[in-house]
């Protein structure tokens, strides 16, 4: 199964209005994982630099950013979407977002939509 990251543009680390998903976000790393149960918590492991650079962990697949910045672990505010459901990292866990009602003047929702529908 393939978690999907993706971390806030404009990072506020939980200080300030949240993001707006999916326009205010984009898609750093596939990461697999062996169940949904604990997919977030996987992916959040595995894309934060602990031991070695995140994008050098097994079961990573980050996509190239040297030309937008580079890299940051993943952190309060980012989402990792997983069998369609799309997970906001809270400063203590991780809370569903409804994506049943989007903001469809939001320039992202027909990537996210796209994205989404793949991994079904």
């Amino acid at each position: 199964m393939i978690a999907k990251v993706y971390h806030v543009i404009r990072p506020n680390f939980g200080h300030g209005p949240e993001p707006v998903w999916p326009g205010q976000y984009e898609h750093v790393a596939d990461v697999l994982v062996c169940g949904e149960d604990d997919a977030c918590d996987r992916a959040f492991e595995r894309t934060n630099t602990i031991d070695q650079p995140w994008w050098e962990n097994d079961g990573v697949h980050a996509y190239d950013r040297r030309n937008q910045g580079g890299f940051r672990s993943t952190s309060v505010g980012d989402v990792v979407v997983v069998e369609g459901k799309v997970w906001r990292c809270e400063r203590i866990g991780w809370s569903l977002i409804d994506i049943r009602t989007p903001d469809k003047s939001d320039p992202g929702w027909e990537r996210l939509l796209a994205g989404v529908e793949r991994i079904k």
